[in-house]
């Protein structure tokens, strides 16, 4: 069967000379709906392993800087003068030991949001999600080991001084680290060329390309009882089987065509042919079929610019 690259002016993709309204060209820089890697959700599978991955990290590093904040840290006196009432030293203990806090869980945010902007196939909310719950995971850990670790008391007995433990004074401290990782990774989002967060998609990027069609393009079919189409791709096209549309031409009109869900059947060196079975496909002979490949999921570049065919059924036979 010879293969015939249609072309782009209708004229030569009827069987006659009368004006045919054209279904237009497929979209050629539609890509799959967003999220489409993922399944239609807003999450994939990955997307939730690269968030726990965060938690589990800035959990970790909280751990860690808990035992830091508690070895760099001064200790603050405090007199007992009631029972359960302690009076703490009025000194810069106090505020030396949440400005290290700031530091080192403002730092924590500030790598973690670069770390994870890094890594390019897991941008999106998940990840911003993971670091703002991460963050406060991260700096309730280290105010927690940090006490934990660094001894004191909050009562002793009467007019005697104590050394008090390690903890935050100024509460709003433990949101630090997560708004530093939002506004940072934010930040990073919005700085970005790519609508697309830069996340480069492996079917995107390389779209399964086409080896062969049948109907060939421009062929006439005399025996089209099957009433089907096949493609076949050098691999298996990601996502939903949608990257196909077909239209059969009625008097001045093309009328879309349905297909049924196709079957598969590998092929050689890896291939993939697609059978699509055309539901209830209309009567009339002769009948002229245009098939469309939507791009970038098919890599249709072997047609026309516009990724497309045409083929002719003949014949009276009814169709099944």
């Amino acid at each position: 069967m010879g293969f015939f690259i249609a072309t782009d002016t209708l004229a030569l993709m009827s069987t006659d000379s009368a004006a045919v309204t054209h279904p237009g060209e497929p979209p050629a820089t539609e890509a799959e709906p967003a999220r489409s890697r993922r399944g239609g959700a807003w999450f994939s599978s990955a997307d939730l392993g690269a968030a726990a991955t965060i938690l589990v990290a800035l959990a970790v590093i909280g751990v860690l800087l808990g035992l830091l904040w508690s070895a760099i840290s001064p200790r603050t006196k405090g007199f007992v003068y009631l029972p359960n009432a302690v009076i703490p030293s009025e000194s810069e203990s106090l505020i030396a030991a949440d400005a290290r806090f700031l530091i080192l869980t403002g730092a924590a945010g500030l790598v973690a949001a670069i770390a994870a902007w890094m890594r390019r196939s897991a941008r999106g909310p998940a990840t911003a999600l993971a670091l703002v719950a991460g963050g406060l995971l991260g700096a309730l850990l280290t105010d927690f080991i940090g006490r934990l670790v660094s001894g004191g008391h909050d009562s002793g007995e009467l007019n005697t001084v104590i050394t008090l433990p390690l903890r935050v004074h100024a509460r709003g401290l433990l949101l630090i680290e997560a708004a530093v990782a939002a506004f940072v990774y934010a930040a990073c989002a919005l700085v970005a060329r790519r609508d697309d967060l830069g996340v480069v998609e492996a079917e995107s990027a390389a779209p399964a390309q086409l080896l062969d069609v049948w109907p060939a393009a421009g062929e006439t079919v005399d025996d089209w009882a099957t009433a089907h189409i096949d493609v076949t791709l050098d691999r298996a096209a990601a996502g939903n089987p949608d990257w196909i549309r077909a239209f059969a031409r009625n008097a001045d009109q093309y009328e879309p065509l349905t297909l049924e869900t196709p079957t598969t059947a590998a092929g050689a060196d890896g291939g993939v042919t697609y059978t699509f079975v055309v539901a209830d496909p209309p009567t009339e002979r002769p009948l002229e079929v245009l098939v469309q490949l939507r791009r970038p999921q098919v890599d249709a570049s072997t047609l026309d610019d516009a990724g497309q065919w045409t083929f002719t059924v003949n014949g009276a036979d009814a169709a099944p």
